[in-house]
């Protein structure tokens, strides 16, 4: 269980660059932008990516989780603003 929280909070803090290597090798691809818009693009980024850590987990010999997944990678994602909201210095 905490497996999952984990390794969704390491795939939220490697989001961004993982989109970015995502978005490069599309791009190559397709030798131009991809037929799709910019928040499909980071809608299926994550997807993809939600999917090699769930692999991951249970390749580790865990039970993957979803839910649990998800709020690791919010946390990781989004944590440093949601602290920051908390603390009330939004800056």
């Amino acid at each position: 269980m905490a497996l999952n929280l984990i390794i969704g909070f390491i795939v939220g803090l490697l989001l961004p660059s993982a989109e970015k290597l995502l978005k490069d090798w599309a791009e190559k691809v397709w030798l131009g932008r991809p037929p799709i818009s910019d928040f499909e693009f980071d809608l299926v980024a994550l997807l993809l990516i939600l999917i090699l850590a769930s692999l991951l987990v249970m390749a580790m010999g865990g039970e993957s989780n979803g839910a649990l997944m998800s709020v690791g990678v919010l946390v990781g994602l989004f944590g440093k603003r949601i602290w920051a909201r908390i603390k009330g210095t939004d800056g």
